[in-house]
């Protein structure tokens, strides 16, 4: 695998992790809309995110740690290429 194609993999992944994250917390706030029949109360949901997403958070910490010394490492390869060229 290229690098560009494993930085192509880290940034799907984190757009993955981000739009869970999204699909959360948009049905947490939408979820009296889930409650059709008027005699069941709605129930808001009474866990935190951060129950759900401590390790999650983690992961896209830690790609985008991945993705930032990747690009830093592409550009200094540029850098490099461009020296010798020149």
């Amino acid at each position: 695998m290229e690098p560009e194609e494993g930085l192509d993999k880290v940034i799907e992944a984190i757009r993955v992790c981000s739009y869970y994250k999204k699909v959360y917390f948009t049905k947490k706030d939408n979820i009296s809309s889930y409650f059709k029949d008027p005699e069941v109360p709605v129930v808001q949901w009474s866990f935190g995110p951060e129950l759900i997403f401590a390790r999650l958070n983690n992961f896209i910490k830690r790609l985008t740690t991945i993705e930032v010394k990747q690009i830093v490492f592409n550009w200094t390869v540029i850098g490099v290429v461009r020296r010798e060229l020149t």
